[in-house]
């Protein structure tokens, strides 16, 4: 190895700070979504994200589409069901949810689960957001049941082999 090539976790590292750095940068909430769902998949090994918002009761994301200046538009809030799918699973629940199935989990709505309308979707990790006023941190586990819930992260389609080793894909993850 010489000295410009990078192991895989010096990578990886790469592509997260990378990442952070993209969405640093963004200011309005539809290049921040955008971001995230462009850039987050390649940095925690998944094909695909995205971002769902939880704010007075309400579950929605944006969908962004370009201008003819390649500009970036907000195509339209879209309010999803709190109740429905994996996705509902998770809210109730207030924990991470993964399905091995994707599409074919008896649990499983398109509506709610598949808001990017892909495909192949063979599994996904539903994992909520959480923010603790006391400091500011986002976290991803509510162990009190106190926390604020603002948003869920789908990421669909785990590249680096079992997704059923979700302990080992959720410390990746996490830390």
């Amino acid at each position: 190895m010489n000295s410009f090539e990078l192991d895989a976790e010096e990578e990886m590292q790469a592509q997260l700070l990378k990442f952070c750095n993209k969405i640093c940068g963004e200011r309005a909430q539809q290049y921040l979504t955008v971001a995230i769902e462009k850039h987050l998949p390649n940095c925690l090994n998944f094909e695909n994200a995205c971002v769902l918002f939880f704010e007075q009761g309400k579950l929605f994301t944006t969908r962004c589409e370009k201008d003819d200046e390649e500009r970036l538009l907000v195509q339209r809030f879209i309010e999803l069901p709190r109740t429905l799918g994996l996705t509902g699973k998770c809210l109730q629940e207030r924990a991470m949810v993964v399905s091995t199935y994707g599409k074919s989990d008896t649990l499983f709505n398109s509506q709610v689960d598949n808001i990017l309308k892909l495909k192949r979707l063979e599994n996904i990790m539903i994992i909520p957001l959480f923010v603790d006023h006391r400091n500011g941190r986002v976290l991803y586990n509510d162990k009190s049941k106190d926390m604020e819930l603002v948003g869920i992260l789908h990421l669909i389609n785990y590249k680096m082999g079992d997704i059923t080793k979700i302990e080992e894909v959720r410390d990746e993850i996490i830390e």
